[in-house]
Protein backbone atom coordinates (compact mmCIF):
# COMPACT_ATOMS: atom_id res chain seq x y z
CA UNK A 1 0.00 0.00 0.00
CA UNK A 2 2.91 2.32 0.72
CA UNK A 3 4.02 1.99 -2.92
CA UNK A 4 0.73 3.59 -3.95
CA UNK A 5 1.13 6.43 -1.46
CA UNK A 6 -1.58 5.11 0.85
CA UNK A 7 -1.25 6.33 4.43
CA UNK A 8 -1.92 4.35 7.61
CA UNK A 9 -5.08 6.36 8.12
CA UNK A 10 -6.34 5.46 4.64
CA UNK A 11 -5.47 1.81 5.20
CA UNK A 12 -7.46 1.81 8.44
CA UNK A 13 -10.36 3.44 6.62
CA UNK A 14 -10.31 0.68 3.97
CA UNK A 15 -10.39 -1.93 6.74
CA UNK A 16 -13.40 -0.21 8.31
CA UNK A 17 -15.20 -0.16 4.95
CA UNK A 18 -14.56 -3.88 4.45
CA UNK A 19 -15.83 -4.74 7.93
CA UNK A 20 -18.91 -2.60 7.28
CA UNK A 21 -19.53 -4.28 3.90
CA UNK A 22 -19.53 -7.68 5.63
CA UNK A 23 -22.16 -6.61 8.17
CA UNK A 24 -24.89 -8.50 6.30
CA UNK A 25 -22.91 -11.74 6.00
CA UNK A 26 -20.20 -13.50 3.92
CA UNK A 27 -19.05 -11.92 0.66
CA UNK A 28 -16.61 -12.87 -2.07
CA UNK A 29 -13.65 -10.78 -3.17
CA UNK A 30 -15.48 -9.16 -6.08
CA UNK A 31 -18.46 -8.17 -3.95
CA UNK A 32 -16.23 -6.66 -1.27
CA UNK A 33 -14.31 -4.65 -3.86
CA UNK A 34 -17.53 -3.43 -5.47
CA UNK A 35 -18.80 -2.18 -2.10
CA UNK A 36 -15.56 -0.43 -1.19
CA UNK A 37 -14.44 1.03 -4.54
CA UNK A 38 -16.89 3.99 -4.77
CA UNK A 39 -15.89 5.19 -1.28
CA UNK A 40 -12.10 5.42 -1.65
CA UNK A 41 -9.55 7.63 -3.38
CA UNK A 42 -8.08 7.06 -6.83
CA UNK A 43 -4.78 5.76 -5.45
CA UNK A 44 -6.63 3.25 -3.26
CA UNK A 45 -8.58 2.08 -6.31
CA UNK A 46 -5.30 1.64 -8.19
CA UNK A 47 -3.97 -0.45 -5.31
CA UNK A 48 -7.17 -2.52 -5.29
CA UNK A 49 -6.67 -3.33 -8.97
CA UNK A 50 -3.11 -4.54 -8.30
CA UNK A 51 -3.74 -7.01 -5.46
CA UNK A 52 -5.46 -10.40 -5.30
CA UNK A 53 -7.54 -9.53 -2.25
CA UNK A 54 -8.14 -6.27 -0.41
CA UNK A 55 -9.18 -8.23 2.70
CA UNK A 56 -5.65 -9.07 3.80
CA UNK A 57 -5.37 -6.26 6.33
CA UNK A 58 -8.58 -7.01 8.25
CA UNK A 59 -7.71 -10.73 8.13
CA UNK A 60 -4.27 -10.09 9.63
CA UNK A 61 -5.85 -7.88 12.29
CA UNK A 62 -8.23 -10.64 13.34
CA UNK A 63 -11.37 -8.79 12.22
CA UNK A 64 -12.20 -10.96 9.20
CA UNK A 65 -11.68 -14.64 8.46
CA UNK A 66 -12.46 -17.16 5.74
CA UNK A 67 -16.07 -18.29 5.81
CA UNK A 68 -17.96 -21.02 3.92
CA UNK A 69 -17.09 -20.77 0.24
CA UNK A 70 -19.14 -21.74 -2.81
CA UNK A 71 -17.27 -23.94 -5.28
CA UNK A 72 -13.91 -22.30 -5.92
CA UNK A 73 -15.02 -18.86 -4.72
CA UNK A 74 -13.42 -17.63 -1.51
CA UNK A 75 -15.84 -16.09 0.99
CA UNK A 76 -14.91 -13.72 3.82
CA UNK A 77 -16.92 -13.19 6.99
CA UNK A 78 -16.58 -11.03 10.08
CA UNK A 79 -14.98 -12.79 13.04
CA UNK A 80 -17.60 -11.41 15.43
CA UNK A 81 -20.30 -13.10 13.32
CA UNK A 82 -18.52 -16.40 12.72
CA UNK A 83 -16.56 -17.29 15.85
CA UNK A 84 -17.72 -17.43 19.48
CA UNK A 85 -16.65 -14.56 21.72
CA UNK A 86 -13.22 -15.35 23.12
CA UNK A 87 -11.47 -14.18 26.24
CA UNK A 88 -8.49 -11.94 25.45
CA UNK A 89 -5.10 -13.50 26.22
CA UNK A 90 -1.55 -12.21 26.25
CA UNK A 91 0.73 -12.36 23.23
CA UNK A 92 2.85 -15.08 24.86
CA UNK A 93 -0.22 -17.19 25.66
CA UNK A 94 -1.41 -16.86 22.07
CA UNK A 95 1.99 -17.90 20.71
CA UNK A 96 2.10 -20.89 23.08
CA UNK A 97 -1.36 -21.98 21.91
CA UNK A 98 -0.27 -21.65 18.28
CA UNK A 99 2.88 -23.66 18.98
CA UNK A 100 0.91 -26.44 20.69
CA UNK A 101 -1.47 -26.74 17.73
CA UNK A 102 1.46 -26.71 15.32
CA UNK A 103 3.25 -29.50 17.18
CA UNK A 104 0.05 -31.54 17.41
CA UNK A 105 -0.24 -31.40 13.62
CA UNK A 106 3.39 -31.41 12.47
CA UNK A 107 5.66 -32.47 15.35
CA UNK A 108 8.38 -33.32 15.93
CA UNK A 109 9.78 -29.99 14.82
CA UNK A 110 12.47 -27.48 15.66
CA UNK A 111 12.39 -23.81 16.64
CA UNK A 112 13.44 -22.95 13.09
CA UNK A 113 10.58 -25.04 11.65
CA UNK A 114 7.99 -23.26 13.78
CA UNK A 115 9.52 -19.88 12.95
CA UNK A 116 9.26 -20.50 9.19
CA UNK A 117 5.73 -21.87 9.44
CA UNK A 118 4.37 -19.14 11.71
CA UNK A 119 6.34 -16.18 10.38
CA UNK A 120 7.48 -15.33 13.92
CA UNK A 121 11.20 -14.45 14.28
CA UNK A 122 13.31 -17.06 16.11
CA UNK A 123 14.38 -14.64 18.91
CA UNK A 124 10.72 -13.90 19.58
CA UNK A 125 9.65 -17.54 19.99
CA UNK A 126 12.69 -19.00 21.76
CA UNK A 127 11.49 -17.91 25.23
CA UNK A 128 8.16 -19.75 24.89
CA UNK A 129 7.83 -22.39 27.65
CA UNK A 130 7.19 -25.26 25.23
CA UNK A 131 10.45 -24.46 23.49
CA UNK A 132 12.48 -25.43 26.55
CA UNK A 133 11.93 -29.16 25.95
CA UNK A 134 14.72 -29.55 23.43
CA UNK A 135 15.80 -29.00 19.85
CA UNK A 136 13.24 -31.49 18.52
CA UNK A 137 9.86 -30.68 20.05
CA UNK A 138 6.97 -33.11 20.38
CA UNK A 139 3.89 -33.04 22.60
CA UNK A 140 4.28 -35.60 25.39
CA UNK A 141 0.95 -37.30 24.64
CA UNK A 142 1.91 -37.73 20.98
CA UNK A 143 5.27 -39.18 22.02
CA UNK A 144 3.53 -41.82 24.14
CA UNK A 145 1.28 -42.78 21.21
CA UNK A 146 4.24 -43.08 18.84
CA UNK A 147 6.29 -45.03 21.36
CA UNK A 148 3.49 -47.57 21.84
CA UNK A 149 2.79 -47.98 18.14
CA UNK A 150 2.89 -51.70 17.16
CA UNK A 151 6.14 -52.68 15.46
CA UNK A 152 5.86 -53.66 11.83
CA UNK A 153 2.77 -51.53 11.25
CA UNK A 154 2.98 -49.64 7.95
CA UNK A 155 1.30 -46.31 7.17
CA UNK A 156 0.68 -45.23 3.56
CA UNK A 157 -0.90 -41.89 2.68
CA UNK A 158 -1.71 -40.19 -0.63
CA UNK A 159 -1.31 -36.42 -0.28
CA UNK A 160 -2.60 -33.93 -2.87
CA UNK A 161 -0.57 -31.13 -4.39
CA UNK A 162 0.23 -28.30 -1.98
CA UNK A 163 -0.79 -30.41 1.03
CA UNK A 164 0.01 -28.38 4.21
CA UNK A 165 1.97 -31.30 5.68
CA UNK A 166 4.60 -30.83 2.96
CA UNK A 167 5.22 -27.18 3.90
CA UNK A 168 5.33 -27.46 7.69
CA UNK A 169 9.11 -27.73 8.17
CA UNK A 170 12.02 -25.55 7.13
CA UNK A 171 14.24 -28.59 6.51
CA UNK A 172 12.59 -31.25 4.34
CA UNK A 173 15.38 -33.87 4.65
CA UNK A 174 13.21 -36.09 6.87
CA UNK A 175 10.57 -36.22 4.13
CA UNK A 176 12.49 -36.60 0.88
CA UNK A 177 16.06 -37.40 -0.13
CA UNK A 178 18.00 -34.46 -1.65
CA UNK A 179 18.26 -36.28 -5.00
CA UNK A 180 14.44 -36.20 -5.36
CA UNK A 181 13.76 -32.84 -3.75
CA UNK A 182 12.99 -31.03 -7.02
CA UNK A 183 10.48 -33.71 -8.03
CA UNK A 184 8.34 -32.70 -5.06
CA UNK A 185 9.24 -29.04 -4.40
CA UNK A 186 9.30 -27.70 -7.92
CA UNK A 187 9.93 -24.32 -9.48
CA UNK A 188 7.71 -21.30 -8.76
CA UNK A 189 6.50 -22.76 -5.47
CA UNK A 190 4.74 -25.76 -7.02
CA UNK A 191 4.41 -28.78 -4.68
CA UNK A 192 3.57 -32.14 -6.27
CA UNK A 193 1.06 -34.68 -4.98
CA UNK A 194 2.96 -37.49 -3.27
CA UNK A 195 2.83 -40.96 -1.75
CA UNK A 196 4.05 -41.02 1.87
CA UNK A 197 5.05 -44.34 3.43
CA UNK A 198 5.96 -44.38 7.12
CA UNK A 199 6.58 -40.63 7.11
CA UNK A 200 8.80 -40.53 4.00
CA UNK A 201 7.91 -39.57 0.44
CA UNK A 202 8.26 -42.60 -1.85
CA UNK A 203 6.55 -41.31 -4.98
CA UNK A 204 5.40 -38.08 -6.62
CA UNK A 205 2.65 -37.12 -9.04
CA UNK A 206 2.74 -35.48 -12.49
CA UNK A 207 5.75 -33.29 -13.17
CA UNK A 208 4.64 -31.68 -16.43
CA UNK A 209 1.62 -30.93 -18.57
CA UNK A 210 2.08 -34.18 -20.50
CA UNK A 211 1.39 -36.12 -17.30
CA UNK A 212 4.83 -37.72 -16.91
CA UNK A 213 5.26 -39.28 -13.50
CA UNK A 214 8.27 -39.65 -11.23
CA UNK A 215 8.79 -42.12 -8.46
Amino acid sequence: MAKFGITHEEADAVTALIVDALATGPLGRAAISAAVRPKVSKRVREWMAAVWSIARNPVSEGLVCYGPGVGHEVKFIRVDQWLPKMKPISETEAQCALLSKYLRSYGPATVRDFSKWSGLPVPQIKPLPEMLKGAQMLIAEDWRVLRNRPTGETSVRLLPGFDPFLSAHADKAHLVAPAYFKRVYRNQGWISPVVVRDGKITGSGPTNSAGARSG
